[in-house]
Parts: C-alpha cells; structure tokens; sequence
C-alpha cells in the first residue's frame, strides 16, 4: 500500500470520527434540553405546592382565600390589603415565570396552554383575586400585554 492511500483511509477515519463526535454530541444537547425543561416545570410545580401548602396549612390564609370566592371582595382593612396585593404578586409570579419559561424555549406549548389555564381555573376559583391581580400586574404596562395574564384584564 502507498503512502497516499494510506492518507486518504487515515482522511476518511479522521471524517467518520468527527460525524460520529457532531452525532454524539446533538444527542448530549437535546439530552441537557430535556432535563432543562423538565427543571423548569418542576421548579413551576414547586411554586404551586407551595402556595396549595400556604392555603392548607395556615388559617389566616385560608380564610382569606375563602372571601376571594367572592367576586367583588375588598380588604376590610389595610393588613389585609397587604396580605391580599402579595398573595396576588405571589400567583403573578408563577404565571410570569411559565411566560418567561415558554417564552425562551423552556416550555413546549402545551404545557404551557396547561398553565394558561389555570389562570382562568384560578379566576373560577377565587373571583376575588382578579382585582388584586389586577393591581399587582397593572403596576407594569407592559406586563399586562402577555398572554398569559390577558384573561385578568377581560
């Protein structure tokens, strides 16, 4: 065998080699995106736990949610109105964290039509909340256009 065949094998496994490394590699990415997605839906899931864990656990906050099933609730005084405006920034939050989420490629969309949803669910849930919600969002402009949130402002 020559010299210049056994260049073009050595040419031709150094090739194989790098669609063999480009292969493993994509199939690393698309592994490391998967787990990245699946994170960030568990840590949205942790936020929610919590809050269903704050409602169960602590009276005050129960009853509290039990007067937001009222649609036209009111604080009935200013500690409240605090209790209430963060528990709004509260379910704000969740709801701007799955739109930033979905918005960089964290969040396929159906899971994040899930937490769309749950926006209206929650608007059933407790009417009451829709004014605070208002409030909270209504603070920046811009934050009431994303889509998630748009059912509070119908």
């Amino acid at each position: 065998m020559n010299w210049d065949a056994i260049g073009a094998v050595s040419e031709l496994v150094g090739a194989g080699s790098v669609v063999l490394t480009l292969a493993y590699l994509a199939r690393q990415i698309a592994q490391t995106n998967r787990i990245a997605r699946a994170s960030v839906v568990r840590e949205l899931q942790q936020r929610y736990q919590e809050l269903y864990e704050l409602v169960a656990s602590d009276v005050g906050v129960a009853e509290l949610a039990a007067r937001l099933t009222v649609s036209d609730y009111r604080a009935e005084s200013e500690v409240e109105e605090q209790r209430l405006q963060n528990l709004a920034q509260l379910v704000a939050g969740m709801y701007f964290s799955s739109h930033t989420a979905y918005d960089n490629g964290q969040m396929g969309e159906d899971v994040y039509k899930i937490y769309r949803e749950d926006v209206e669910a929650r608007l059933v849930q407790w009417p009451g909340l829709k004014h605070y919600l208002r409030k909270v969002i209504g603070r920046w402009p811009t934050a009431a256009k994303i889509t998630i949130v748009a059912p509070i402002f119908d």
